[in-house]
């Protein structure tokens, strides 16, 4: 028995869904195989993958099994729905992000300029043994102007043992708010409360109606054209989207007119097409 999900390949050598239904059908033909009809056709939950492309099921038998599939997420029950909201939204369908939104009650998702606000709004909302903390892609390294290292090298050494299990008083902590984690170290993880901090990798194109994924490069953005690491790069933002169990704030900072790698313009752009897509105004 297999456990898998979908949209949640942010690596070289992440082949996803898809992989499985490959080597089932090139491996091990006489199986009888049963999965759940989300996995064969797509669903939601698994972000549209799907287990056998078409021309990869012929001959195999198959059996469709709903009770296969897990509806209800261990991490919060309304955050399926936030799944399906972050699932539109990375598709560039923001009225149907909108929609999906629009049926969520009790989980706050909230969109802000303001860091100190952010921040300030995490602290009210954490009581009792509930954690919060910020996370950001780590392709997002411009947010080293706003003082967060997202870069490999400073995040594999940072002790994250003593950021997801520590408590307030120690520096190291996830409630100090003052290191993130990336997709890398949160992935397959959870917090109650998340501040995500939007970086420039990924900004919405008003031409074109769609997300712009892009990479830093020496002292520029370069857009990331290859189909494979594109899907990476959303799928990483797919992964920091639902990684709250009760509510998230996302900060998306004002830019710098004196620095052309924080255009205020597409931050501003990326930031409405985030309030567009159904979230409030924290201010």
């Amino acid at each position: 028995m297999a456990l898998v999900g979908g949209g949640q390949e942010i690596h070289d050598g992440e082949a996803g869904l898809a992989e499985w239904g490959r080597t089932l059908s090139e491996n091990f033909r006489h199986w009888r195989i049963f999965a759940s009809p989300e996995a064969l056709e797509g669903g939601p939950s698994v972000a549209g993958s799907r287990l056998f492309e078409c021309d990869t099921r012929v001959g195999l038998e198959i059996l469709p099994t709903s009770v296969l599939h897990l509806k209800i997420s261990t991490r919060s029950y309304r955050a399926v729905v936030i799944t399906e909201w972050s699932n539109e939204l990375l598709r560039g369908n923001i009225s149907g992000a909108l929609k999906a939104l629009a049926e969520v009650e009790h989980f706050p998702v909230v969109v802000t300029r303001d860091l100190a606000k952010a921040k300030e709004w995490l602290h009210n909302q954490t009581r009792g043994m509930a954690r919060c903390g910020l996370v950001a892609s780590s392709g997002a390294a411009r947010l080293r102007a706003y003082g967060f290292e997202t870069s490999t090298g400073f995040h594999r050494d940072y002790p994250y043992e003593y950021w997801f299990l520590n408590g307030p008083e120690d520096v190291r902590s996830s409630f100090q708010l003052e290191v993130v984690a990336t997709e890398f170290e949160i992935q397959g993880l959870e917090l109650d409360w998340v501040g995500l901090c939007w970086g420039g990798d990924l900004e919405w194109a008003l031409r074109s109606g769609s997300w712009n994924t892009r990479r830093f490069v020496g002292t520029n953005w370069n857009s990331v054209k290859n189909p494979l690491n594109r899907e990476y790069l959303i799928n990483s933002y797919r992964v920091l989207l639902t990684r709250a169990r009760q509510g998230m704030v996302i900060w998306v900072p004002r830019g710098n007119d004196k620095d052309p790698t924080l255009d205020p313009t597409s931050l501003d752009v990326t930031a409405n097409v985030l309030l567009e897509s159904g979230l409030k105004n924290l201010e």
